[in-house]
């Protein structure tokens, strides 16, 4: 049985825009100073984009983040979003059709909105392997969740469940209990 959300989806998401998510990986898979490069290339990728909106993980630490802010000031097409909101709120308010992030669950409970998830778990762990990484990954696999293989592959268009229908009876969970 698939579980019908009560979440409906976001009308008029802008379908070329994004979020990013940012999560510390320094604290766990590499140094600062990798982690700052991997979000300068990230950043990159933003002229593929109207905008692509900045979030802060909420654990990051102060001197990264006014070093990232320092590298979205270069950027145009780069909003920093400040307000210290869950994920499923700021989409609401940042109706965007991409969220990019690396493991953020947050992401996962955008799709039944009409997010699409960009996972970047594949490309981190591929230069920082981990064991929570590949099981991450192993996860995104048996949900069918297509990953980009480099970063230069974010861009509108991108399609995390090609082969997804949207043909699938959902019942209440009453419904499956009765």
């Amino acid at each position: 049985y698939k579980l019908r959300s009560s979440q409906e989806t976001i009308n008029n998401l802008d379908l070329d825009s994004a979020i990013f998510f940012s999560q510390p990986l320094y604290i766990w898979y590499m140094t600062e100073q990798e982690y700052i490069t991997l979000i300068e290339e990230i950043l990159e990728v933003s002229s593929n984009f109207n905008i692509l909106y900045f979030k802060f993980h909420p654990s990051e630490k102060e001197d990264v983040k006014t070093r990232i802010k320092h590298l979205i000031e270069t950027k145009k097409n780069v909003s920093l979003i400040e307000e210290d909101e869950i994920a499923e709120k700021i989409i609401v308010k940042y109706p965007v059709k991409y969220a990019v992030t690396f493991n953020s669950t947050a992401a996962l409970n955008l799709i039944i909105k009409g997010v699409v998830p960009v996972f970047l778990n594949n490309i981190v762990s591929r230069r920082f392997p981990s064991p929570s990484l590949l099981q991450f990954d192993n996860f995104l696999c048996a949900i069918k969740c297509k990953t980009p293989s480099e970063i230069s592959q974010i861009r509108p268009g991108f399609s995390a469940f090609p082969a997804a229908t949207v043909t699938t009876t959902t019942h209440t969970i009453s419904e499956i209990l009765n």
